[in-house]
């Protein structure tokens, strides 16, 4: 089986693959044009502002990187090449993320183009194969068969001429054609990606699902290929399988969620290829033993599990220790909220404020569990329905094919978001960009819905049903994208969906304070400590927004609760050494940047802040002491040189 299009030549340019994938590129593009500009947020300073491991490529291709995240090694190293080649500069970050997102989608669009390829499509109304042996020729023939009569069909549509059901293939060709082209569109043009494209650091969730996809398609063409070429090794079928244990072997070292990649093989491979059970079985041993990369990659490692898979860093996040079933309770109200998005894309939101369930009879939970149960459901009764028996009962057993591959969707969302929504409690509940790879399989199972629903509809009305479906979402992106440009934008709106939430309205605080609107960030702070009043950096910011305003003793009492709900936090020791150095307790101020320094032994800044406290001093020898070493950590800070050659000026002879 090709990957390319066996279509007429003389076929007009938009039914080409090449076509198709041009496009797919093009409306990500337009989506996601007004992002190359949105700054590193949250997890973006842990991982690659302030990562000093992935700005050294040598050291970390040498084994810093990988002793730094062993589980998520090839993702950090695609931050390791970018900072080595763009530095901190924001565009090169998003420029790749979007490539990953383009090739996630042309995945998806090889994945379903492949799909509609296997034996199960070609099949003469039969689906559980009976165990009677084919000839290469006979299948060669029935290959020829549907070609033929499929490009015959899509001649006379686009002749305007109607078009008759024919035995082996779907009801009509040119519907059945466009349900790979719909779901890639769906997959790359849905706002509902924006988190995992737009939040720089959640490339790791794209670039997971983008090898996953890859390790399945290239999984899915050297079981074409074997039934294709009528025997069960060739140069061409090892090399796809290699590849295929490559890329998952990448996936499951770019991020836990693909853990599930084996289990969906299995599927995808009884869904739709015919082979003896021990045949299958060895195929799949390679495949299957892929699963235990995630669970050895946790060896050693002291962290519980969802501290492992949560998504915001300590400095950021407000811990909680929620217990599994609480968590599972939880799970099925945001999986329900999941779905909710894929149809209906509004009041997206960066950070949910999203309630913890601790009963399964709360009624959130209750009906949620109730609508993914018959959801579920569906899945095994559309799969039972796909069986040979029922296809042929059918009124029309072609149908069946169609509703082997919806339920086939919906089971890889449901395997897929189970790592993430089951009995792992992670501290954030709810993320968008958790649904980047569900997604995958639903946007086939709903493109395949619509071709179901218009299999006789004519071709125009298929796709000028979906174009407007496409340009809507694109349009919705770039909304959405716009909400992205800047701190300030991103965190007003998250302070308006969560306004009862701490975080954002500290991290809505942060941003105005980078904009000297210092009393609308103090407001804010304010609000953050008063709904997490055991947070230590809302008091932290509060108290260097005192400071900033010449409020001392005001900022010394909210430092010095920040630091004593938080002795580890190097940045409220140094804020209250700046208060008491600005009040003129240099003692005390001296006192606070030593704590400082033992937490931040490389922080240049603080040896800075000691010159200039022995500068108060008139200590110019010491001064000298601490602005060398600033000056000899971060000799890229011009200040530092300035100040150690004023204090050097201000020495007396003797000392010099």
């Amino acid at each position: 089986m090709s990957m390319t299009s066996s279509a007429d030549p003389r076929s007009p340019f938009w039914t080409k693959p090449a076509f198709h994938l041009l496009l797919i590129a093009l409306v990500g593009l337009a989506a996601y044009s007004n992002s190359f500009q949105v700054p590193f947020i949250l997890d973006d300073e842990g991982s690659i502002t302030a990562n000093h491991v992935i700005k050294n490529l040598e050291s970390f291709l040498s084994g810093a990187g990988y002793s730094y995240n062993p589980r998520r090694f090839v993702g950090y190293l695609t931050v390791a090449l970018n900072y080595r080649f763009g530095a901190l500069d924001v565009t090169d970050y998003h420029v790749v993320n979007l490539v990953i997102h383009v090739l996630a989608a042309w995945l998806v669009y090889a994945l379903a183009r492949l799909t509609l390829q296997t034996p199960f499509f070609r099949a003469e109304g039969t689906v559980d194969y009976p165990g009677t042996k084919e000839t290469k020729e006979t299948k060669e023939t029935e290959v020829t068969e549907v070609t033929e009569a499929t490009e015959a069909t899509e001649i006379a549509e686009q002749a305007g001429v109607g078009s008759q059901p024919y035995p082996g293939v779907l009801p009509k060709p040119a519907v059945a054609a466009f349900i790979p082209l719909c779901a890639a569109l769906f997959f790359i043009a849905h706002p509902v990606q924006t988190q995992a494209v737009t939040y720089i650091i959640q490339r790791l969730a794209s670039l997971a699902t983008m090898f996953f996809l890859l390790s399945i398609v290239c999984y899915a063409w050297a079981r074409l290929t074997q039934e294709r070429e009528g025997k069960l090794f060739s140069a061409k079928i090892i090399l796809l399988n290699l590849l295929a244990l490559a890329a998952a072997g990448c996936a499951m070292k770019t991020k836990e969620i693909s853990f599930t990649l084996p289990f969906v093989i299995v599927l995808y491979e009884f869904f739709f290829f015919k082979m003896t059970a021990r045949k299958k079985l060895m195929f799949l041993l390679p495949v299957a033993l892929t699963v235990l990369i995630v669970p050895l990659s946790l060896i050693g490692t002291d962290q519980p599990l969802g501290e492992l898979l949560s998504d915001i860093t300590e400095k950021t996040r407000v811990d909680s220790n929620i217990p599994r079933l609480h968590y599972l309770f939880t799970q099925f109200p945001v999986i329900v909220t999941y779905l909710r998005l894929i149809f209906l894309p509004v009041n997206q939101n960066l950070d949910y404020d999203f309630p913890v369930y601790r009963s399964f009879l709360n009624a959130p939970v209750l009906l949620s569990f109730l609508l993914l149960a018959a959801l579920f459901g569906l899945a095994l009764f559309l799969s039972y329905r796909s069986r040979e028996g029922a296809a042929r009962r059918a009124e029309n057993p072609q149908v069946a094919r169609l509703l082997r591959l919806i339920a086939f969707g919906l089971l890889w969302f449901f395997i897929t978001i189970s790592v993430e929504s089951s009995v792992i409690p992670i501290v954030d509940v709810i993320f968008e960009h958790r649904l980047y790879l569900p997604s995958a399989g639903l946007f086939i199972a709903l493109a395949a819905v619509m071709a179901l629903l218009l299999r006789n509809a004519r071709p125009q009305l298929t796709a000028s049903l979906a174009a407007a479906a496409v340009l809507i979402l694109t349009g919705t992106t770039f909304a959405r994208n716009a909400v992205w440009g800047s701190e300030l934008t991103l965190w007003t709106d998250v302070v308006q969906h969560s306004p009862n939430k701490a975080r954002p309205h500290y991290n809505l605080a942060l941003a105005l304070n980078k904009l000297d609107r210092i009393d609308e960030a103090w407001d804010h702070a304010e609000i953050a400590a008063r709904i997490t009043p055991e947070e230590a950096n809302p008091h932290n910011l509060i108290g260097s927004i005192l400071g900033r305003k010449g409020m001392y003793d005001q900022a010394i009492d909210a430092l010095t609760e920040a630091v004593r709900l938080a002795p580890e936090l190097a940045d409220a020791h140094i804020n209250l050494g700046d208060a008491y150095r600005l009040k003129g307790l240099t003692k005390q101020a001296m006192e606070q940047y030593l704590i400082a320094l033992k937490l931040t032994p490389t922080d240049a800044d603080i040896y800075n802040k000691m010159g200039a406290t022995y500068s108060v001093e008139k200590n110019m020898e010491k001064a000298v002491v601490f602005y060398q070493c600033a000056a000899s950590l971060n000799p890229s800070r011009p200040e530092y040189r300035f100040n150690l050659e004023r204090a050097q000026l201000a020495c007396p002879p003797a000392a010099q």
